[in-house]
């Protein structure tokens, strides 16, 4: 089962954003129209971020860095940071996590697909994975333990096969997937260059 569990916010005008949040961890997805001021501010927790499409500029403690789609950030706590849109743009952002654990892999041994192409980050003791379709009807087979819970985020809306059913997928949406502990979910991408996040939540205590 997929459920859409996000809550939505209007920040200020020209600035939205979806969320999900637990005590531990925050998805966010903002979408910003070009010319909007992010204001500065800092927390105390890093931020790992994704620009899904789009441009706009960060300024960390008064440097400045261009992020443009398919680019990630990461932010240290406590440091304060503002942006500018120079676009239209929608970007993911995950909170709570350890800096010093985040890892880049090619391909993640949870997650294994035929004519998939996976990229992941390790993020303290979460994951998150980003999954493009090579071909029409690609599929992932998501093995589902006790242990992790499953969220999928989608730049554009898309349609996908699970439990014999098509379902779409729209952005500025959060959705779980939801079934009885150990049951796989098995996911397919109906067309080619479309692509998801699959965000990993570890319920691990360690």
């Amino acid at each position: 089962m997929i459920r859409e569990v996000s809550d939505e916010k209007i920040v200020k005008e020209g600035f939205y954003q979806a969320f999900y949040k637990e005590e531990n961890f925050e998805i966010l997805l903002s979408k910003i129209n070009k010319g909007v001021l992010l204001d500065a501010h800092k927390h105390e927790h890093e931020q790992f971020g994704f620009c899904f499409w789009g441009k706009f500029n960060f300024i960390v403690e008064n440097t400045s860095y261009d992020i443009e789609k398919n680019t990630s950030y990461l932010i240290d706590k406590n440091l304060e940071h503002s942006a500018n849109s120079d676009e239209d743009f929608f970007a993911l952002d995950f909170k709570y996590i350890d800096k010093d654990k985040v890892k880049i892999s090619p391909l993640s041994s949870i997650i294994s697909g035929k004519k998939i192409k996976i990229n992941d980050v390790t993020l303290g003791k979460h994951k998150l994975f980003r999954v493009m379709s090579q071909e029409e009807a690609a599929s992932i087979t998501i093995d589902k333990s006790s242990n992790f819970d499953f969220f999928l985020v989608t730049e554009k809306q898309i349609a996908i096969w699970n439990a014999g059913k098509e379902i779409n997928l729209y952005p500025m949406k959060i959705y779980k997937l939801e079934g009885c502990t150990n049951e796989d979910f098995d996911l397919r991408i109906n067309n080619p260059d479309e692509e998801m996040l699959i965000i990993q939540i570890s319920r691990r205590e360690t």
